[in-house]
């Protein structure tokens, strides 16, 4: 049986997150669909925007964040795209984690069954910091299941970070053992 994983400090601070999570989405400045999706590794949840026909923006936020900060972006890409901006599972968000994402290939088993519960087959993905890692990793992981990638200052990408950084910016259970 899955046991929930804890997020929040405290169930004030959880409080305080969801607070905050509602007054930022009051924010969204487009029509959304409230989605959660069943993986392997918990309820992952995803605002889905944009026509339904249209090509497939994944969009992965940075550590520590969540869909909100997609605020600015989702307008003028939701013209075009068919948005899904993803609550990252393991963060401080509303997907619900039951157990941790270990390894490379329990990241990509994640994947799949988001695309797959999301019924992409492929898709365009733009990750910011720790989301652009999450963005790369997609790509090497599952090609063909990625278009095209946008990569925004992705964390530990391109140069090699200080191991006190890793540990602050990607989570404990996606950095593979020394």
């Amino acid at each position: 049986m899955s046991e929930i994983i804890r997020r929040f400090w405290s169930p004030e601070l959880e409080a305080e997150f969801n607070a905050a999570y509602e007054a930022a989405m009051q924010q969204w400045p487009v029509l959304y669909d409230d989605l959660f999706v069943s993986t392997s590794f918990g309820s992952t949840h995803v605002l889905a925007s944009g026509p339904l026909d249209a090509e497939p923006v994944v969009l992965l936020n940075p550590g520590g964040g969540s869909v909100t900060i997609w605020n600015r972006n989702v307008e003028p890409l939701s013209q075009r795209y068919r948005t899904y901006a993803v609550d990252v599972i393991g963060e401080m968000n509303k997907s619900v984690p039951t157990r941790p994402i270990r390894n490379h290939s329990e990241f990509k088993l994640w994947m799949t069954e988001l695309l797959d519960g999301l019924r992409i087959q492929s898709a365009n993905i733009i990750g910011n910091s720790n989301g652009g890692f999450f963005t790369l990793e997609t790509a090497l992981l599952l090609p063909e299941r990625v278009n095209k990638v946008v990569l925004i200052s992705p964390a530990a990408t391109f140069v090699q970070m200080w191991a006190w950084w890793l540990r602050l910016l990607i989570p404990a259970h996606m950095i593979a053992p020394l």
